[in-house]
């Protein structure tokens, strides 16, 4: 029988390595040559590995939120009763994007949260994965889908597409329609708001951010032919760097009956979720 106080010890200092059944016990992760500490580090709840992993102190005045926020931007990998484990992933980044919480700020909340600096290859990722999505969305309006963007220059890539192209409503003018582009919800905001009181250099500037952020901007569509939105949505996710949102205008939809619901009073819904308790973000194309 195999002596396990003989076995090699791992070379790798992966989280995978961590929590490997059979190296748990005798492996660690030592950062302590590459990270430094920031000097007010007790003050601040999370840890951030290059795995794009986020260590949460359950234990931390500051838990709950940074909870909330870390819900909007990661997925759940563990939580025990001290420390909560999530992971940075692109489909989690992509729904962080919807909330209209953007690279910027994502990064800006995390090494307001962090104990260290945020590790450069985690900053990359972020941006790498969110830099084109929500560029562009597919929208229904009053049973018609719209191809919207505030930028009109995406709009021109996307049509560069054969597909896409073929796609768009003969009937509909050359050039793009206008429109109103939505408030950002404040609520999204109150998300990125945390921890303000530890980087005190940093309220002033988000004040002007969030005077910038409830300035009306305009946005552009064009309609596509009915049935050809599925197709659209996926050439737009496998053929080009621009793949689509989806978006349901509920509040300007005057066609469809509205459902009369009340939430029990005891429903507590997530700050995170808060912007799309009453829209029908999934909707079903075609």
């Amino acid at each position: 029988m195999e002596d396990l106080r003989q076995k090699k010890k791992p070379t790798k200092t992966s989280y995978e390595d961590i929590i490997d059944q059979d190296y748990y016990q005798q492996t660690y992760l030592d950062l302590s040559n590459e990270v430094s500490l920031k000097p007010d580090h007790e003050r601040r709840p999370i840890w951030i590995s290059k795995d794009k992993l986020i260590f949460l102190e359950a234990f931390s005045p500051l838990y709950q939120q940074a909870c909330d926020f870390l819900v909007a931007v990661a997925e759940p990998e563990s939580r025990p009763e001290f420390i909560h484990v999530y992971r940075l992933t692109e489909n989690s980044l992509n729904a962080a994007v919807a909330l209209s919480i953007d690279a910027e700020s994502i990064i800006k909340v995390l090494n307001r949260l962090c104990k260290t600096d945020v590790p450069l290859e985690v900053s990359k990722f972020i941006k790498e994965a969110t830099y084109t999505f929500g560029k562009a969305k597919i929208v229904l309006k009053n049973n018609c889908y719209f191809i919207e963007s505030k930028y009109p220059e995406v709009l021109r890539e996307l049509l560069r597409n054969p597909g896409i192209a073929e796609a768009r409503e003969k009937h509909d003018t050359e050039n793009f329609l206008e429109s109103t582009a939505p408030f950002e919800d404040s609520r999204t905001l109150d998300i990125t708001n945390i921890g303000l009181d530890i980087d005190d250099d940093e309220m002033i500037l988000n004040d002007e951010d969030q005077a910038l952020s409830h300035s009306q901007s305009s946005s552009v569509s064009f309609m596509l032919k009915p049935g050809t939105a599925r197709m659209v949505k996926k050439t737009a996710k496998e053929d080009s760097k621009y793949p689509l949102m989806e978006e349901y205008d509920f509040k300007h939809d005057l066609r469809n009956p509205n459902i009369e619901m009340n939430l029990r009073p005891s429903t507590k819904i997530r700050v995170s979720v808060e912007p799309f308790a009453f829209s029908l973000k999934d909707i079903m194309i075609d």
